[in-house]
């Protein structure tokens, strides 16, 4: 229904902002950018990515946008993740498995 009135997913899927939330007034989130090195075909918005990482903004060539629904991937774009921090292992391993590697400014 959203979708065929031509609205976007924030995110690209579904996220439980409530919990979410939570996390992010108990401090157990952090905020870390990665970049896509095009290894693998992959969906920055994988379900498999639920209470482990959120996919907020993406970089492309100097213009920065919110990750929706209608976001695709490419080499090189840099990525703006919230990570849960009790998962913080997962989530690297994640990345690490699906082609990205933190960017070295990270600030």
């Amino acid at each position: 229904m959203v979708l065929d009135s031509g609205a976007r997913v924030p995110f690209g899927r579904i996220a439980d902002m409530e919990q979410w939330s939570s996390w992010i007034r108990q401090k157990n989130t952090v905020h870390i950018r990665f970049i896509f090195e095009g290894k693998s075909k992959i969906d920055p918005a994988d379900e498999s990515m639920i209470r482990i990482l959120l996919p907020l903004v993406y970089i492309r060539k100097s213009s920065a946008d919110p990750v929706d629904n209608r976001f695709r991937i490419k080499e090189k774009d840099l990525i703006i993740f919230l990570i849960n921090k009790n998962r913080l292992d997962e989530a690297n391993d994640w990345l690490d498995n699906n082609g990205f590697i933190q960017d070295q400014f990270n600030g």
